[in-house]
């Protein structure tokens, strides 16, 4: 067969159209590829609710935000998760870790000191008692703690007691610390129910297995030997950290009329039909005994100055035709307020904290009025009182 020879005047066109094809591709595809990197991230969680969104879209939790030391804490794999973060948890030593790109976290349960990166960080050096707890079978971790070293920006609305959550694309860091990621272990909350986002197949990916689908597989690596972390000055050693005794606080249930004082239309009752709301049915607590017009809902709690905060939940039913301001007063029903509670018809204030030391008896007292009109419900579920009794 005869070759065909192109002469060198007619290659130049040639290598010109193939650099402009690539180039042209170059420039459909770089965009897209940056909006990618640059996508934010939006979660809002609001306390007491049970159901959060990501990028608008709604997810469901088993369980609620709560605030505690005026500081939200709630099971972080929900948050950490959505934001691309691996959540890991170590049994042996109760502690929770988060790895996002080049950081690394590590947290105690009732510790107030957390480790990232290998250097100890004070979770809240305002306040020490701001501590990763497990409630109800849940390793709850402090929300803004967690996200805002994760390079998060968090806001909160007081009046809807939401927060919010933002991870700009840009804040997301390349690459990740080499030899460490989390033994995803068997941690203390369960899994958000939904999809896996790992699982959704875009149009134009197909299921070859040699195709980079962008799921994190589920790799364990050698992690960190605390007692290779070398930390600088007089700052302790991590091993000093893990060895000291943890104690989880002390939660007294209010449920036994020994601590209980009715003053005037209250029950201390465990009767789930009496305590149900809406939101929740709640296993012990305080309600009316019948309905209530142009009365108080008074009693008293009994800490006798044993006691370090008190927390309950206070709900008020929908049949209030105007909001109720609930006070929590020291020793008597006209003593000093210790805090004031607004709350709306059908809303429920969830574990709603007051410090409470050296307080003998704790009057809750509210004052139904004309314009309150009847009112069928009032709850407080749920009290308990709470010593710290955590080692620093």
């Amino acid at each position: 067969m005869k070759s065909i020879v192109i002469p060198w005047q007619r290659k130049i066109p040639l290598l010109m159209l193939a650099l402009l094809c690539l180039l042209a591709v170059m420039i459909i595809f770089s965009p897209v590829a940056d909006a990618a990197e640059n996508e934010d991230t939006v979660l809002v969680f609001t306390i007491g609710s049970s159901i959060y969104t990501v990028n608008g879209a709604p997810q469901i939790m088993d369980v609620s935000p709560a605030i505690i030391e005026d500081r939200t804490l709630l099971p972080i794999r929900f948050a950490a998760t959505p934001l691309g973060a691996e959540v890991g948890w170590e049994n042996e030593t109760r502690k929770a870790t988060v790895l996002l790109g080049t950081t690394f976290m590590e947290l105690w349960i009732g510790q107030s000191n957390a480790m990232i990166n290998g250097n100890v960080v004070p979770i809240d050096v305002g306040n020490p008692n701001v501590k990763p707890l497990i409630i109800s079978d849940r390793t709850m971790l402090p929300l803004r703690f967690v996200t805002e070293n994760l390079g998060c920006e968090v806001q909160w609305e007081q009046a809807t007691q939401r927060v919010t959550i933002i991870k700009t694309g840009s804040a997301t860091d390349a690459g990740k610390i080499p030899g460490i990621s989390v033994d995803p272990g068997k941690i203390s909350d369960v899994k958000q129910p939904g999809i896996d986002p790992g699982d959704i197949k875009l149009s134009d990916e197909t299921s070859d297995s040699g195709k980079d689908t962008g799921k994190i597989p589920d790799i364990k690596l050698p992690g960190i030997d605390p007692g290779d972390i070398k930390l600088s000055g007089e700052t302790p050693d991590i091993t000093d950290i893990i060895k000291i005794p943890i104690t989880l606080p002390e939660i007294f249930k209010i449920n036994d009329t020994a601590y209980y004082e009715n003053y005037y239309g209250t029950i201390l009752t465990t009767d789930a039909g009496r305590l149900a709301t809406p939101s929740k049915t709640y296993q012990w607590g305080v309600t009316n005994d019948k309905d209530m017009s142009l009365q108080y809902f008074t009693f008293f709690l009994k800490p006798d100055g044993k006691y370090e905060k008190f927390r309950a939940s206070f709900f008020l039913d929908s049949s209030a035709k105007a909001d109720l301001v609930m006070n929590l007063r020291k020793e008597t029903k006209d003593g000093m307020v210790l805090k004031s509670l607004t709350l709306k018809p059908g809303e429920t204030l969830e574990n709603v904290t007051v410090d409470i030391g050296g307080v003998n008896k704790l009057c809750i007292e509210s004052e139904i009025r004309i314009n309150h009109g009847v009112v069928k419900k009032i709850v407080v579920g749920e009290p308990v009182f709470i010593n710290s009794n955590i080692n620093p």
